[in-house]
């Protein structure tokens, strides 16, 4: 998905800057709605605070279980990010850029504690550093960009919390527009994190759907994930058109291709089928393997669990979008 960046690069300049910080508490949401400038191409979310009190009964995500959704949307009705504190810890922070991770100070992954905590985010709009697809015109008037982080609610963190909860504040990486309109990048293709989450009752093969009507880039699955993960999965194929088997993994298996590609073992009770990083270069490889779903009548992971449980669903997907006037 390279672009030709001569003259983009040229002309703009990139800049950071934080927001007004947020101490919503548990149970809350904090809300913002980005200026009308700029074109936007991540977001980082600086979450902190410190846990107090006698607790018990802790959250199995840890930390992460802190942040309940984080959401960033388009005033027309276009989700860009929607994920949990958990699934961005245990799955998405893993496929961003080279797939190193990004923010290796925060300690999101550790049991819960009377004890200070950094579960911060970044959230991409750019899909990568390099390349120019994603990109978000701020400046347009009819149409604004709103961030919303929802805290979980105090008891399903851990059971004895005092405190009032994170202080929570973002920060924008955002580049100057060129003055000339030729200079700018397309704006006809948005980057969508999409997470949802099954109830499954018992052990089998489950069955999961993929949305059709988009190109997707990765599908990123939980079962068993948490501060000690287990992988309450033994098998999962991908499968296309009823009989197309596109990849089958066992845990041992995943745990190999993880290695290889990110150079670290993989989390217990994660499961991925990643078709922008089959390259070897994370997300700055090609789009071979994109799924593009309009193409197919049925796409599926059918997962074969040892048990009930609840199964994460993350999707990366590209989204055509009408570009702004």
């Amino acid at each position: 998905m390279a672009e030709a960046q001569g003259s983009f690069a040229g002309n703009t300049r990139l800049k950071h800057y934080p927001d007004v910080a947020a101490t919503p508490g548990y149970g809350k949401i904090a809300k913002w709605s980005l200026d009308h400038a700029g074109i936007l191409a991540g977001i980082y979310l600086d979450i902190q605070g410190t846990c107090t009190g006698t607790l018990s009964a802790f959250n199995a995500f840890g930390f992460s279980s802190i942040i309940r959704q984080v959401r960033a949307y388009l005033s027309t009705g276009v989700d860009l990010h929607m994920i949990t504190g958990p699934g961005y810890c245990y799955l998405m922070r893993d496929y961003i850029e080279d797939y190193k991770d990004p923010l290796p100070q925060t300690n999101g992954r550790s049991a819960v504690s009377a004890a200070a905590y950094n579960i911060g985010m970044f959230l991409p709009f750019q899909i990568n550093a390099r390349d120019l697809p994603g990109l978000i015109l701020l400046q347009q008037e009819r149409v604004s960009l709103n961030l919303s982080v929802e805290v979980e609610a105090l008891a399903n963190v851990a059971t004895g919390l005092t405190d009032g909860g994170p202080t929570i504040t973002p920060c924008y990486e955002i580049f100057t527009v060129p003055p000339n309109q030729i200079d700018r990048p397309p704006f006809n293709l948005v980057q969508s994190w999409m997470e949802e989450s099954q109830v499954v009752g018992g052990a089998g093969d489950w069955p999961y759907p993929w949305p059709r009507g988009n190109t997707i880039l990765s599908m990123l699955h939980g079962f068993g994930m948490g501060v000690s993960g287990a992988d309450n999965w033994s098998r999962a194929i991908m499968r296309v058109q009823q009989n197309d088997r596109i990849d089958e993994y066992t845990p041992a298996f995943q745990d190999m291709v993880f290695s290889r590609f990110h150079g670290r073992a993989r989390p217990k009770g994660t499961l991925a089928y990643d078709y922008f990083g089959s390259s070897g270069l994370g997300s700055y490889g090609n789009a071979r393997d994109a799924l593009v779903t309009q193409n197919v009548t049925s796409a599926k992971t059918v997962i074969t669990v040892t048990g009930a449980g609840n199964l994460c669903c993350l999707r990366r997907e590209m989204i055509a979008v009408k570009p702004p006037e």
